[in-house]
């Protein structure tokens, strides 16, 4: 148990002070209505007791929500895959096959790089819809209406 004195000299004279457990201020407190305060750091850092307690907060996430976090992620994946791998074809057929269909105008244009860039754009707009972005707004609207 905490019980000390300390000596504080006010106007020439020494007085005791005690130290108690009663006095003692934790970290996040607030001290209000006083004129002046008498402080001594007693322990600190990252060892003490009450730093050691302190945790983040844990995210609230149902099941559900994590199941469908990690099912779309998994999608977003396997689409960035899909989409380099038919940029990559794409690219590689138009600089082999490219000008024998004039008519499509692929012989001309841009470098191998900003071809293939080009064409991973493409891709990911022709195959966007395999992440359904409604799949959330359907789901908070089904909670809603459960609730």
């Amino acid at each position: 148990m905490l019980s000390r004195n300390i000596e504080v000299l006010e106007s020439g004279s020494r007085q005791p002070e005690s130290v108690k457990i009663n006095n003692l201020l934790l970290r996040g407190c607030y001290l209000r209505n006083t004129e002046f305060v008498l402080g001594i750091v007693v322990y600190m850092g990252k060892e003490t007791k009450i730093m050691k307690n302190a945790k983040k907060a844990p995210r609230k996430v149902s099941n559900l929500m994590r199941m469908m976090n990690y099912m779309l992620y998994t999608v977003f994946a396997f689409q960035v895959l899909i989409i380099s791998l038919f940029a990559s074809l794409s690219v590689a057929w138009i600089s082999e096959k490219g000008e024998n269909y004039s008519y499509l105008d692929m012989s001309s244009g841009s470098a191998g790089g900003a071809r293939w860039f080009i064409q991973l754009l493409t891709y990911w707009v022709a195959y966007s819809h395999l992440i359904p972005i409604s799949l959330y707004v359907v789901l908070e609207i089904v909670k809603l209406a459960q609730s």
